[in-house]
C-alpha cells in the first residue's frame, strides 16, 4: 500500500501514514463486515485511495465540507480529508470509527454508529 502511494500519490509522508493506517483498519474490519471486495493492500491504494485523490484534478475542495453519505467504507470523504483536500468531512458509521482508530483516537473509536 505504502509503495503505491509513495510512487503515485504526490502526498506528504504523514498523509501517506494516515492513509495506510486507515487502509489497514479497513482491511481488518472487512474480515468481519462486508465493506469492500477490494482487500489486497496494493489494490486498496490503487482502487480506493488513488481514485479518491483523482477527484482533486476535477474540483478544488479547499475550504469546503464534504458529506459522505453511504458511499461505502468512507470513500471518498475520508481520504480527501486525510490528504488535506477538505477542511471537514462527515463520514459516519464504520468509516468514522475506522478513521478515528487510524488516527489513534481510541475514545472516539469506541462510539456506536
Amino acid at each position: 500500500m505504502r509503495a503505491v502511494l509513495e510512487a503515485r500519490s504526490g502526498l506528504a509522508p504523514e498523509q501517506i501514514d494516515t492513509l495506510c493506517a486507515f487502509g489497514q483498519a479497513l482491511i481488518e474490519k472487512n474480515k468481519v463486515m462486508n465493506l469492500t471486495a477490494i482487500t489486497e493492500p496494493q489494490a486498496v491504494a490503487e482502487l480506493h485511495f488513488l481514485d479518491c485523490i483523482a477527484l482533486l484534478r476535477a474540483e478544488d475542495f479547499s475550504g469546503k465540507c464534504v458529506i459522505d453519505i453511504g458511499c461505502g467504507a468512507g470513500f471518498p470523504g475520508v481520504p480527501l480529508k486525510d490528504c488535506g483536500a477538505v477542511d471537514q468531512t462527515d463520514a459516519s458509521g464504520f468509516s468514522g470509527q475506522a478513521h478515528d482508530m487510524a488516527a489513534g483516537n481510541s475514545a472516539a473509536a469506541g462510539r456506536g454508529g
